[in-house]
């Protein structure tokens, strides 16, 4: 790549040398600074390249570097199956250990069940007996009050027959009273219209003799 100098360079050349040697001193600064400059980029990227190649792998160091990866993976899957068995291992005791344990609770469980039903069932029976105790006993008393109770309406009964049949009595003797009053009453009525009418005092003077 050509290289070219400023035009302030070739100002202060021309000032200094002329014109003429001015473009002559440019020319050749530039050819200078261009092959330092390609020298430059030819050994930089000649030691780049060097460093490119001391750093790539080669297909012997790929080989040995596949072979170490084989062995590392062998190991790990080596690892990740005794890790693995281990585990499957660990699983089946901690299977087996939970499945006693349950076996275990299962029989304390059922045990207590066992023990719940019998005492529920003899409770049941107690609280039947008493039950049966208690309505016994309350029949009895119900007995017992029903005959007090039938005993005092039969006596409150006959009572009360007594004093309806007293009442009664006393009321037909006030009533035979009124009767014979009332009878005596319609007579002297009777009398006093009688003697009230001249026709019948008349008669009744003749029949007496008395005029």
């Amino acid at each position: 790549m050509p290289v070219t100098l400023p035009i302030e360079v070739f100002e202060i050349f021309e000032k200094n040398f002329g014109r003429e040697d001015a473009k002559i001193l440019l020319k050749s600064f530039e050819k200078v600074t261009e092959d330092e400059i390609y020298q430059k980029w030819y050994e930089t990227k000649s030691e780049l390249k060097e460093d490119l190649l001391r750093e790539i792998a080669t297909k012997r160091d790929l080989e040995i570097l596949r072979k170490e990866l084989l062995g590392k993976i062998e190991s790990l899957y080596e690892k990740t199956e005794k890790d693995k068995a281990e585990l499957l291992g660990k699983t089946e005791r901690d299977k087996a250990e939970l499945l006693g344990k349950i076996e275990k609770d299962k029989a304390e469980l059922l045990n207590k069940i066992e023990l719940l039903y019998e005492k529920t069932e003899k409770d049941k029976a107690e609280l039947l007996g008493k039950i049966e105790k208690d309505k016994t006993e309350l029949l009895g008393k119900i007995e017992k009050h029903k005959a007090e109770l039938l005993g005092k309406i039969e006596k409150d009964k006959t009572e009360l027959l007594g004093k309806i049949e007293k009442d009664k009595a006393e009321l037909l003797g006030k009533l035979g009273k009124i009767d014979l009053t009332l009878k005596f009453l319609i007579i002297l009525n009777i009398i006093a219209l009688t003697l009230m009418n001249p026709v019948v005092a008349e008669l009744i003077k003749k029949l007496f003799r008395l005029g």
